[in-house]
Formats: structure tokens, sequence, C-alpha cells
């Protein structure tokens, strides 16, 4: 996966329920934002040019656009980008017409602020207005109802009690009245939006998984962490703690939940665990003074009370 020698995590131990692993110095426990968003100023001058108008309406001297109003943005570009992109094309594919004619129709005949941003939201909206803005796929199958019928059910309600689940099955499910052809039209044109929107909504660059230990994780396959968990059932990864960037050291990683419980209770006991750092310093007390090669240093800290990431050296009698 490209990742340089000396940034490379080695796999300690491993079962069902833990990973155990040495991350070296230079690499980040866990995901995070690659760089921070680019300054305000930055992001008018990238975004509006020489204009004073950022094109949607909204003032250069605001604040960044809120997810609704990149989402709108969004639209209204991909309307513009799939009537370019399409206008030569002569062999294209139904589904591919009908992705180029509904985000077309999402930003001219639709009012862009209306349209749903959670993608089954997303589906059956067009779905129910699907002769308004496929009315070229209409023409082209027919009636669409008559399409073959997909079955989407969260597994989230798989523990619900029994009663409550019966009910539920006897009122006919919209979910389930979807066309797999209109469900994969929405599908793609949503992952199209929603790639346009990322950057508009001005959010930092997520890291590589290369570049934290969590992320070689999952490219060595021990499962998914948060930022790509898509079902309850598939293996994940969690985090029990963290060590500093520049820190190497054995990290305890859980595989379910019921060892992430257990670990982090043991983390906050602090009973059963005992952390040791070894730290490489320029000047070091009982040496340099008293000419000994090992001695403890006793000093209490505490939390900054000016700086809220930072600690300091507090006497016992202050607390």
């Amino acid at each position: 996966h490209n990742v340089p020698p000396h940034l490379t995590i080695k796999i300690i131990y491993s079962d069902e329920s833990i990973v155990v692993i040495d991350k070296p110095c230079d690499l980040r426990s866990v995901p995070g934002h690659a760089k921070p968003p680019p300054l305000e100023k930055e992001r008018i001058q990238s975004d509006t040019g020489p204009n004073d108008d950022g094109g949607d309406g909204t003032s250069s001297k605001s604040h960044r656009r809120t997810a609704q109003e990149a989402w709108v943005k969004a639209i209204q570009l991909m309307c513009v980008d799939e009537d370019i992109n399409n206008s030569d094309s002569l062999l294209i594919s139904i589904e591919e017409a009908a992705v180029a004619e509904l985000l077309k129709n999402l930003g001219t005949t639709a009012n862009p602020c209306c349209v749903p941003r959670k993608l089954e939201t997303f589906v059956k909206y067009c779905h129910r207005n699907s002769k308004r803005l496929l009315p070229g796929l209409h023409h082209r199958v027919g009636d669409l109802s008559a399409q073959p019928h997909v079955t989407h059910a969260s597994n989230s309600k798989q523990h619900e009690p029994t009663q409550k689940k019966q009910k539920c099955e006897d009122k006919p499910s919209q979910q389930n009245n979807v066309p797999s052809l209109i469900r994969n039209i929405a599908q793609i044109s949503y992952a199209k939006i929603e790639q346009k929107q990322r950057p508009l909504v001005n959010l930092p660059i997520p890291t590589k998984d290369s570049e934290s230990a969590i992320g070689q994780l999952h490219l060595l396959g021990f499962g998914d962490y948060d930022r790509c968990v898509t079902t309850i059932t598939k293996e994940r990864l969690f985090v029990v703690h963290r060590l500093d960037c520049q820190t190497s050291g054995i990290m305890v990683v859980a595989r379910n939940q019921a060892a992430a419980s257990f670990l982090c209770q043991a983390w906050r006991d602090r009973e059963s665990v005992q952390k040791v750092y070894l730290a490489h310093v320029r000047y070091w007390p009982p040496y340099h003074k008293h000419q000994q090669q090992e001695g403890t240093i006793e000093i209490p800290l505490a939390p900054s009370r000016t700086e809220r990431i930072k600690w300091e050296v507090l006497p016992v009698a202050e607390g």
C-alpha cells in the first residue's frame, strides 16, 4: 500500500477479540484531518473568483457554506456538468442517460432546496417524482411500476420485539415499492451529488488509511473503523487508547464491542493496566548533576489552568 517502512505498523498479536501492534514514531494513532481547511479569504477567492457574488445568491463576505447550501449548489453544478458531458455522447446506456437526465432535471425543473439529503429519502423522492424527473426513461422503458422491486430493510431493526415487528409487516412498505432501476439511478445520482458537495462545504481533507495505525489495520483486513462502517454486522475496529504521533510503542485495538468495553474499563480503572514511557532527553538531572545512571523523577502534574490541552507542574499543596 506504498507505506514507508519507517511508518509501517508491526502486528505483535491478534485474535478474534483484539489486535496488538507496535506503532512507529511520527504515525497517527487514528485517522484525522490531513490538513486544515483553507482560510476564509482563500476560500472566497477560489470559490467566487473576481466577482463579489458566490454564484449561489450568497455574498462573498458571508461565512462558509452550510451543508444544505453546499447540497443545493452541488445540484446546480451537476445540472450544468451533465448537460456538457452528455451533449456529444450518442452511445450511452439507458442507465447512464437516466442519471444524466435526473441530475439535469433536479437542477432545473425541481427546487433544489426541496431535494432530500438523506439517501433513502432521496431515493423515495426520485421515485415519487419520476415522471417529472425522468420523462425520457418513462418513454424508453414504459411503466416503471412493472419493473422488478428490491427489498431494502435496515439491519438495525433485527432485534426489535416480535409484536412490534409483526405490526410493521402488516403495513405496506414504501421502501419495497421502489423499482430496482429507479433505485440504482437514484443511488448513482446521489453519489455524484455528494461527491460534488464535499469540497463546497470546505471541510478538511481526511487522512489516507496509510497515514494512521488504525487505517493501516483496515488496509490489512482487520476490519473497518467508524468512517468506513456500512453495516452493523461487518468487522470493526474499536479504539481503546491512543499514542501521540511522535510517540512509538504498543497499541491495543479491540475487534468487537465486548472487548472494547472490557479494555476501556481497564484503562479507566488504571489497576490492571500499567503504562511505561521511555523518553530520550537532552538533560537529565540525576545523571548530569550526580552522575547517576538510573533514578526516578516524581513530579506532580495537573491539567493546565490556562491552556486546554497542556499539563503543568502543580505542587501537592495546591491540589
